[in-house]
């Protein structure tokens, strides 16, 4: 039965006996409390892998209320903690892999997430390039780190996505 009208009042239960050989069970002092349940932390990331400096988006999407918040976005992070549930933007200035963490406490509970990010060395872009015989044809040598695609405009209206293109 729905004791939800009695939340936060004592109570008194009366059990009969329905066979009336006046032997009824009494319970008095019954305190009646909202079910209350543990946290369960969970989190959105705006991406898993950036390059150095380039700030993530971290949203908070647990169930159930929490007492206290305990983020922790790796040494490198900049914020590198936080105590509120969020949004935070965050950014890493050295390369590597961060394993960001949200802990949950209320009283009821404790629960924490995980979430690895990548963080990649900035580009950089250089080349050089070859004119090997008089058809107009130009090599170009990609001589760039940390690029994992690329878009090449000549300036006359044409352009390429390979690593190492050529053009008339």
């Amino acid at each position: 039965f729905d004791l939800s009208d009695f939340i936060g009042q004592s109570i008194i239960l009366i059990f009969s006996n329905t066979s009336k050989r006046n032997n009824n069970l009494y319970l008095d002092n019954i305190n009646i409390f909202e079910y209350q349940a543990a946290p369960i932390a969970t989190f959105n990331t705006s991406s898993v892998g950036v390059c150095v400096g380039e700030n993530v988006d971290f949203n908070d999407e647990s169930e159930v209320l929490a007492g206290t918040y305990s983020w922790d976005f790796g040494s490198s992070a900049s914020p590198a903690t936080a105590t509120t549930a969020g949004p935070h933007n965050v950014s890493w200035d050295a390369p590597g892999t961060y394993t960001v963490s949200l802990e949950l406490t209320n009283p009821y509970g404790q629960d924490t997430y995980t979430q690895v990010i990548e963080v990649e060395e900035e580009p950089l872009a250089d080349f050089t390039y070859e004119h090997l015989n008089n058809d107009g044809v130009v090599d170009f040598i990609n001589n760039s780190t940390g690029g994992v695609s690329y878009l090449w405009d000549f300036g006359d209206g044409g352009t390429s996505t390979e690593a190492m293109p050529t053009h008339p």
